[in-house]
């Protein structure tokens, strides 16, 4: 993911008015058109969740496949990881989705950290209660014990009929 968000910092302008995408084999620097290939490339789209690269942009390869489950297309920018969003029919939204994906990517960083740091905790909690002995054990014991008597008093019963 750091690889992810380095690649984004390098290859994002920071010029927000700047803009460099490569859809199918022509570089565009409108993003209306470059939103407008997209979703000419994804009608044109002949099977169904197969993904089909269709450029790139930022440092990422753009693959876009038809979630026939969902109904939608799904575009995934692979760079060390993939990252997956949907691709509707409004071509400055779809670009707004791409750069959101991407300038989302250090929050999803820090959420994932923030997890593996809770779920670490839980781990080391539940190490530490698993070696405390069972608080009831005698209490266990001598239930089991009278379950033992009684299931044998029934079986004798059962038994006499």
């Amino acid at each position: 993911m750091e690889a992810d968000i380095q690649t984004a910092k390098a290859n994002l302008p920071a010029d927000k008015e700047q803009f460099f995408m490569k859809v199918g084999d022509k570089v565009y620097t409108d993003k209306k058109e470059a939103g407008a290939a997209l979703v000419e490339m994804c009608k044109e789209m002949k099977t169904v969740n197969v993904p089909a690269t269709v450029g790139e942009y930022a440092g990422f390869k753009m693959a876009v496949s038809f979630d026939s489950f969902n109904h939608k297309f799904v575009m995934n920018l692979k760079g060390q990881l993939s990252h997956n969003l949907e691709i509707g029919s409004d071509p400055l939204g779809n670009i707004a989705r791409i750069n959101h994906a991407l300038e989302s990517m250090p929050k999803q960083l820090a959420e994932a950290q923030t997890k593996l740091e809770t779920v670490e905790r839980q781990l080391e909690t539940a190490k530490v209660e698993v070696t405390k002995p069972f608080a009831q054990e005698a209490e266990l014991a001598e239930k089991l014990e009278r379950l033992s008597a009684l299931n044998a008093l029934l079986n004798m019963l059962l038994q006499k009929r």
